[in-house]
C-alpha cells in the first residue's frame, strides 16, 4: 500500500564450478507491479581450471525500481566464461561487474545491451584484471538511449607486470536518439608490461 515503507532485497549468491565441469546460467530480474524498492545483489563466481560458465542476465524491473549488482568472477587456468547482459529496466540500475583472471591462459567475453528511456539512469561498470601470462579478454558495450535518459560506461582493462602475452580488446558503441540524452563513457588501459595485445574505443 502507499502507507507501507520500500522494500529492501539483498541477496548474495555464488556459482563455482569444479575442474572440467560446465554449465549455464540465465538470471532474471522482472517485476509487473509499480511498487518502489531497492535490490542489492551480489554474485560471486569461482571457475576452476578447464571449466567453462555462459552466463546470461535480464535485468528489467518496473520504472520505479533500484537495482545494483555487482559480480565478481574469478577464473584459474584454462576456464572459460561468456555473458551476455540485457538492461532495460529501473529508474536507476548500476551493473558493476570484476573478472580476475588469476592463472594463466584463463579467457573471458562479455556482451552488454543497454537500452534506456524516459528519465532512466543505468551504469555500466566493468574491469578485466588479467594477472597472469596468456589470457584473454574481450568486451562489448552498447548502449541505446533516448528521452531524457542518461547513461555512464565506465570500462577497464588492466594488465600486471606478470601478465605477458596478454590479449584484451574492450569495444563501446553508443546511439543517442534525443538531444536531451547524456551518455558518459570511458574506456581505460591500465597497463604494466609492453608483451601485451590490447585495444579499445568508443563511438
Amino acid at each position: 500500500t502507499q502507507d507501507q515503507a520500500p522494500v529492501q532485497q539483498q541477496s548474495h549468491h555464488m556459482i563455482c564450478l569444479e575442474s572440467g565441469a560446465q554449465a549455464v546460467v540465465f538470471e532474471r530480474y522482472q517485476s509487473s507491479s509499480e511498487e518502489v524498492y531497492f535490490r542489492n545483489v551480489l554474485l560471486q563466481i569461482d571457475l576452476a581450471d578447464q571449466s567453462g560458465l555462459t552466463y546470461y542476465k535480464l535485468q528489467n524491473e518496473n520504472c520505479c525500481a533500484h537495482h545494483i549488482s555487482n559480480t565478481m568472477v574469478y577464473q584459474q587456468e584454462f576456464s572459460r566464461f561468456a555473458g551476455l547482459l540485457l538492461a532495460a529496466g529501473s529508474s536507476y540500475a548500476r551493473d558493476q561487474l570484476d573478472w580476475q583472471l588469476t592463472h594463466c591462459s584463463a579467457e573471458c567475453q562479455w556482451k552488454a545491451l543497454v537500452a534506456a528511456d524516459q528519465s532512466q539512469q543505468l551504469e555500466v561498470y566493468t574491469q578485466a584484471s588479467h594477472l597472469a601470462a596468456q589470457c584473454q579478454s574481450k568486451q562489448e558495450i552498447c548502449t541505446l538511449a533516448s528521452d531524457r535518459a542518461k547513461v555512464t560506461c565506465h570500462n577497464t582493462i588492466y594488465v600486471e607486470p606478470s601478465a605477458h602475452k596478454t590479449d584484451a580488446k574492450l569495444h563501446n558503441r553508443n546511439v543517442l536518439l534525443s538531444d536531451q540524452v547524456m551518455v558518459n563513457t570511458k574506456p581505460a588501459l591500465e597497463i604494466y608490461h609492453d608483451d601485451v595485445k590490447c585495444a579499445h574505443g568508443a563511438t
